[in-house]
């Protein structure tokens, strides 16, 4: 639901309580920054990174919020389908087919779409503008970025090696002295 301030109103899981408050305007705004990835300079860099960052934690704190609310709304699922289990009549068929047809169960079913679905794209706003903050850093050319790099055991981090500076030796193919077998 979104009302006139600019606000989308997620409800909450049980139906009873707040729910959750997103602020469009702020997302907005954070999208026009994102777009500024794109022609960024070094002197302009660290604002940028400032303003990608707090909207990065921003879109993580709502998406918190929102994996509480889906917890709660799916235990509001189990709820008053057991609870319309326990009304319903006739065999086993019928009454499963009865509680998925009653409009508590239903509206249960709604809210919990309904937050499963603002959460993931909350998930994907906070993934640009993390991807945003480590693009701003790697072409303005900051040197203590950590960029995820796949590695062995998950993903690691390694530092950006910028244009101009010297290679380290892993990155030449030079071995030491102790790496060259004896024959």
């Amino acid at each position: 639901m979104l009302d006139s301030t600019g606000v989308h109103l997620v409800p909450s899981g049980d139906g009873v309580g707040p729910g959750v408050a997103i602020d469009l305007d702020d997302l907005g705004d954070a999208d026009k920054r994102l777009a500024e990835v794109e022609i960024v300079n070094p002197h302009k860099a660290p604002e940028l990174r400032a303003a990608l960052n707090k909207a990065w934690l921003n879109a993580r704190k709502v998406v918190a919020k929102l994996v509480r609310e889906e917890g709660r709304a799916k235990h509001a699922v189990k709820r008053r389908r057991a609870e319309a289990l326990l009304k319903a009549d006739g065999t086993d068929t019928e009454r499963r087919a009865e509680a998925d047809l009653d409009p508590a169960v239903t509206a249960a079913e709604d809210r919990l779409t309904e937050i499963t679905a603002v959460r993931t794209w909350m998930e994907d706003k906070a993934t640009s503008y993390k991807n945003g903050y480590y693009d701003v850093a790697k072409s303005a050319g900051e040197g203590g970025a950590q960029l995820p790099t796949p590695g062995l055991h998950g993903v690691r981090t390694e530092p950006v090696v910028l244009p101009g500076t010297p290679p380290k030796r892993e990155q030449t193919g030079t071995r030491s002295c102790r790496e060259i077998p004896l024959t």
